[in-house]
């Protein structure tokens, strides 16, 4: 066999240390290019034990700095009720990471940006009744007055001119949707219908998300009558087995003079879903994008006292036509984002004990999927975002096995990926 010639044996190895990138390659497994840029949170929060605090939430980029959500509004084990927590960020020009503000909550859940300004709900507060609180862009944070009777605020939406609060209360009295003409100075409190079962009047105690389709607002709320149990004539306690929907949610039909009116919307949002092994009883509807023409959204049950797990990936166009997505097996959702007409799907499995490997998939039919990037890492990812073209992901751990890599927030620059369908 004829020996290569010298120069041709060291072009190859001068061309396997260029980066595959430099060379026009799209880099699928991008493990190898994960930029671990801190955890924020792990000076208050330093043991493994407080690892579930440290969950990220969400991410949400605003005024030029990515926002981080962390902390644990739930009353039991573990770290329960781990508040006071800051409203950390990372700013990427500056490559550091800081907070401009301390809110009197247990968890900060989620941020809803709504034109220039971002808006925190009140989701566990201390000693205190819920408000929103919200910042505009170049200003400091504010807050809404409270909202009387309120326990929880899970959710913000402005609609027509009118703010809408999802409510978590502790009276029977499904007043879980509080509205204010003046921007949170004032409050009035909707009660949400519910039929009379078997003599008893259940109640909602919980309202999780507000929504649109074909122009309409919708919230996905807790039917709280599936915990309710009463006493035959005997004595003996009969649980009910009261299940009108797998997901329960209302739609809002009169907006006049502030006078609000909801109903019951008569369609299953997670209809189409064919694993008899998942729980969804408890459906609740997480992290709804408008995409063209849809609704994209998470159907997820409830974890703990407040805090939820996926069990899948869904859209409804406007006519209620539901559609349920499925890619490898194992697989769940756990983040949606939009930018530049494409829809992308944050997925996650387990590889092994304690870690996780990481999808990002792309759309822009909702018909065909492309794999932006792939990444295995300790913990899984529960939230991510795009800031200044580059991914970022939180990292996240269940109740159980307490990853001290739970609050980590990962990198990947955008020369190892292609962004679009």
């Amino acid at each position: 066999m004829q020996a290569r010639p010298f120069f041709f044996i060291i072009n190859l190895i001068l061309l396997s240390l260029v980066p595959q990138q430099a060379l026009g390659f799209v880099v699928a497994d991008a493990t190898p290019y994960l930029n671990l840029i801190g955890n924020p949170f792990r000076n208050r929060l330093p043991y493994a034990q407080n690892a579930y605090a440290r969950n990220v939430w969400d991410m949400q980029v605003f005024d030029n700095r990515l926002y981080l959500g962390h902390g644990n509004s739930n009353n039991e084990p573990p770290v329960p009720n781990a508040g006071p927590v800051e409203i950390w960020y990372y700013d990427a020009e500056q490559r550091q990471f800081g907070y401009d503000y301390v809110l009197p909550e247990e968890q900060i859940d989620h941020f809803i940006v709504i034109d220039d300004v971002m808006y925190v709900p009140g989701h566990d507060p201390r000693n205190t009744e819920g408000r929103i609180y919200f910042l505009k862009q170049g200003g400091s944070w504010e807050s809404s007055n409270p909202i009387r009777g309120s326990l929880h605020v899970y959710d913000f939406y402005s609609f027509q001119g009118t703010w809408f609060a999802a409510l978590g209360v502790g009276q029977p009295t499904s007043q879980v949707i509080a509205t204010s003409q003046d921007e949170g100075a004032t409050w009035q409190l909707s009660t949400l219908p519910v039929p009379m079962l078997d003599m008893f009047q259940p109640s909602i105690y919980r309202a999780w998300e507000f929504f649109e389709v074909d122009g309409d607002l919708l919230v996905s709320v807790l039917p709280s009558w599936r915990y309710m149990a009463r006493q035959d004539d005997s004595g003996n306690l009969i649980i009910n087995t009261y299940d009108p929907l797998s997901s329960a949610v209302y739609r809002l039909i009169s907006h006049i003079n502030g006078q609000i009116e909801f109903e019951a919307v008569n369609t299953d949002f997670f209809a189409g879903l064919s694993t008899p092994e998942i729980d969804y009883s408890e459906g609740r509807i997480v992290h709804p994008i408008r995409f063209v023409d849809w609704l994209v959204y998470i159907g997820a049950r409830t974890l703990t006292d407040h805090n939820w797990t996926s069990f899948g990936l869904f859209s409804s166009d406007d006519s209620y036509q539901i559609q349920v997505y499925t890619f490898e097996p194992g697989e769940v959702p756990y983040d949606l984002l939009v930018e530049d007409n494409t829809a992308y799907v944050l997925l996650t499995s387990l590889v092994s004990d304690g870690r996780n490997r990481t999808r990002v998939m792309a759309t822009c039919d909702l018909v065909t999927w492309r794999e932006v990037l792939q990444f295995e890492a300790e913990g899984y990812s529960r939230s991510f975002a795009l800031y200044l073209r580059n991914f970022y992901f939180g990292q996240a751990t269940d109740i159980t096995t307490h990853s001290d890599a739970a609050g980590n927030i990962l990198e990947v620059e955008n020369s190892y990926f292609q962004l679009g369908c």
